[in-house]
């Protein structure tokens, strides 16, 4: 399981370097409304906004900070996954 965690990690990392190396971009508007569905999504489950600040221990404003670049680098390892496989570069997992 931790094999498969860090190969997970490691394959997104190379993603957004690949993606930044073909000048792959997300917008910051992207990135804004995708954290906002994720947050949304968190604070409903978590029972509101006060309820999710106890559980992480920080601010909203906070943990926008904290998650805002992980959200920037998922969205770019989603949009280089997307090229690649348009592109039939896809390599197929063991």
């Amino acid at each position: 399981l931790r094999c498969g965690v860090f190969e997970n990690l490691l394959s997104q990392k190379l993603l957004v370097v690949k993606a930044k190396l073909d000048s792959l971009e997300v917008t910051d508007e992207q990135v804004e409304g995708e954290l906002d569905r994720r947050l949304e999504q968190v604070m409903r489950q978590a029972g509101g906004q006060e309820e999710m600040e106890r559980l992480y221990r920080k601010s909203l404003v906070e943990i926008r900070v904290d998650l805002r670049q992980s959200v920037r680098d998922q969205l770019l390892a989603e949009r280089q996954r997307s090229k690649s496989r348009l592109h039939g570069q896809e390599r197929a997992c063991r």
